[in-house]
């Protein structure tokens, strides 16, 4: 906290001093009341078991090319085992050779790899280890020679955001400080330089970097407080020199760059995706060139990758990854031309795109859907075949998934796009149902494999997923249209999918459940708030529920642009018109509430969950429960997939249990 609280303005400011002993008072008795809840709840370690048997795979990443040699990753079912191998193509029916395994090294208790980077030439890796949910991460470097490993000791690194310059130095972010500092480190001395950038905002909010497969190239993207995003491009060895001095600037809502094989970056502003043009810079000749980036209506890019195929046009050829409302997809795009290279029967994303310079029009990448976990393909683009390069295995029992993308009218005629999901037939019947949403952030929710959802599906429960603006479906101007003053229209479009669902007997009344995280919480806490009746339960976790003072604590401070300027007098009135915590009301027959939270947040302070618990437990008629959950330890970020397991199956009891959904058809099918 960096001011006092005014009570006036931000009810129940006192529980906001996670380690006054008055607070821990009141949280150790939370944690009773929740206890004693969820212990009256059937199978609840039924569920976990359920879970854990639907998580049962082992996933593997898209490979990753140097030269000869091929290096990929995977990790198995509870997210705790991870390895990192590398494989000699040049040697018919090589072995993969293990370089690093998360359960054969003395690894520090509750430490999860969170990314894995190879240099240039594949002679060292970088694997980062962070503490549970941890925002920041360690680096481990490996010889991938020797297999030698040797501990980076650097604090303030920020997680994902290491870019080779060569076999023996990288850039990385550093976030240790008021403010992002762009560095690099040399791994022969494990010593630390700051880059100055020319020209570059001091107050920027947030880096990232990436660099040319070879390193010569350095691009940086720089975040400021209102929301644009500026790009500079230039020389690596520039920057090691101590100052990037940029060849290219470029400025908008949302800038999207890569580089390609031979050193040249292909780039486009959020101005550029609407009118369909890429630019390409060449940094070594400082040439500059536009071609065209058709995309069929209801597609918005959300990335890209420069790939050299046989023929004249090679130059210019492009995969765009697009999205829509029921997934991602790939194009490939050749001068005026785009054509789909992946097409199937069911709601899927793609990610994980990876080339290799010494195989022309070949690419590999990940495919997930709601029911099928993530496996890697290889696509040969001169003839247009894909393949399984890498399946994963799933249970044979696993629910069979009916999957429809519709859409709902929301309050000023907009369709907002639904995602159904449930048994076969389930637009005949009526069911308990789950409304999920995030809707802000400029954050897709797409098709991807996870245990919970299909455990309720299993169990004769629908699934339903609220597309609504301020998430990343349908591109800038729909995130756009729930930001600020915008954020009502993320909730009403919610509020109107649940009406939606209730009026076509998707859901009968009082079976809902609205479901959301982070974001998410705020729109359904949001939800709840305005209409209470529509909801049975409410499953909300690390909510963001004080819109007044939400800068104030955690990364707070970085999400003016989002949700507005609670310093700012104007803002302050649209805030608190949408703030939850601030529009509870006594006497109100509130739906039954579990609100979790992960210790561990640094992202998301665990005192918007206290706060907003205590209000509802105060106005609430007393008929329904609420109950505040702790999830120990964790943080906001990448967390072991136990962990997540055990709270999904007390947020599954607990919606079942509000809902009428009789979870035991589900789990009678494997009782140990």
């Amino acid at each position: 906290m960096t001011t006092a609280p005014d009570e006036a303005s931000s009810p129940y400011a006192w529980l906001e001093d996670g380690a006054s002993a008055q607070v821990a008072d009141w949280s150790a008795s939370q944690q009773r009341l929740c206890a004693d809840l969820l212990a009256g709840l059937p199978d609840r370690s039924r569920l976990r078991t359920e879970l854990a048997r639907l998580h049962a795979y082992d996933t593997v990443t898209a490979p990753v090319w140097r030269a000869r040699t091929e290096f990929f990753a995977s990790r198995d079912t509870n997210g705790t085992r991870y390895a990192v191998f590398r494989r000699d193509r040049s040697v018919t029916g090589a072995e993969p050779v293990r370089l690093f395994d998360s359960t054969t090294r003395n690894r520090e208790s509750g430490q999860l790899v969170t990314g894995w980077h190879v240099s240039p030439g594949g002679r060292a890796v970088v694997v980062e280890l962070a503490e549970r949910g941890q925002e920041n991460s360690r680096l481990l470097l490996i010889d991938t020679a020797t297999g030698t490993e040797r501990p980076v000791p650097l604090d303030g690194y920020s997680t994902g955001s290491l870019a080779w310059h060569a076999d023996d130095a990288f850039f990385f972010v550093r976030t240790d400080g008021p403010r992002p500092e762009l560095c690099w480190l040399d791994t022969r001395d494990l010593g630390v330089r700051q880059v100055l950038v020319e020209g570059a905002d001091p107050e920027a909010r947030r880096l990232s970097i990436a660099t040319s497969r070879d390193g010569r190239w350095l691009c940086l993207f720089q975040y400021a407080v209102d929301g644009t995003v500026t790009q500079y491009v230039g020389a690596s060895a520039d920057a090691t020199a101590g100052r990037l001095v940029p060849t290219l600037r470029s400025r908008g809502s949302r800038v999207l760059a890569r580089f390609s094989s031979d050193g040249r970056l292909f780039h486009c502003t959020s101005a550029d995706i609407a009118s369909g043009k890429i630019h390409i810079h060449d940094p070594a000749r400082l040439r500059n060139r536009t071609v065209p980036l058709p995309l069929p209506p209801g597609e918005h890019l959300l990335g890209f990758l420069p790939l050299p195929v046989p023929g004249p046009a090679s130059g210019d050829t492009l995969v765009a990854k697009t999205g829509t409302a029921t997934g991602i997809h790939l194009r490939l795009c050749q001068g005026n031309r785009t054509t789909v290279l992946s097409a199937t029967d069911r709601l899927y994303s793609i990610g994980g795109l990876t080339t290799d310079p010494l195989r022309p029009g070949h690419l590999w990448y990940t495919a997930t859907s709601y029911d099928r976990p993530p496996a890697v393909h290889h696509l040969d683009l001169t003839g247009r075949q894909a393949h399984l390069h890498q399946p994963t295995s799933r249970s044979d029992d696993a629910p069979d998934v009916e999957q429809i993308a519709t859409g709902v009218e929301s309050f000023d005629g907009t369709r907002i796009p639904l995602t159904l999901l449930g048994r076969p037939g389930l637009l005949r019947r009526a069911a308990p149902t789950i409304l999920f949403v995030y809707g802000g952030f400029r954050t897709a929710l797409v098709p991807r494999y996870m245990a919970a959802p299909n455990l309720w599906i299993a169990a004769g429960g629908t699934y339903a997923v609220a597309h609504v603006r301020g998430g990343g479906e349908l591109g800038a101007d729909w995130h756009r249209a729930g930001t600020g003053d915008g954020k009502a229209v993320s909730v009403r479009d919610y509020l109107s999918a649940a009406h939606w669902l209730l009026n076509h007997g998707i859901c009968l009344p009082g079976r809902l459940a609205g479901e959301g995280e982070s974001n998410g919480g705020l729109v359904v806490a949001s939800a709840v708030t305005r209409e209470p009746g529509l909801f049975a339960a409410a499953l909300i976790t690390s909510p963001v529920t004080d819109l007044l003072r939400f800068h104030l604590s955690g990364a707070g401070r970085n999400w003016t642009a989002e949700y507005g300027n609670p310093d700012d007098p104007a803002d302050r009135e649209v805030l608190l018109r949408q703030s939850p915590l601030h529009n509870v009301r006594p006497g109100v027959r509130y739906p039954a509430a579990m609100i979790s939270f992960w210790s561990g947040d640094r992202r998301v302070d665990p005192l918007h969950s206290r706060k907003f618990c205590a209000a509802l437990q105060d106005a609430g008629d007393g008929t329904r429960p609420t109950i505040l959950h702790n999830a120990l330890g964790a943080g906001h970020g990448a967390r072991a997939t136990a962990d997540g397991e055990s709270l999904a199956a007390d947020r599954l009891a607990f919606a079942a249990r509000w809902t009428g959904l009789d979870l035991a058809a589900a789990l009678a099918r494997h009782p140990g």
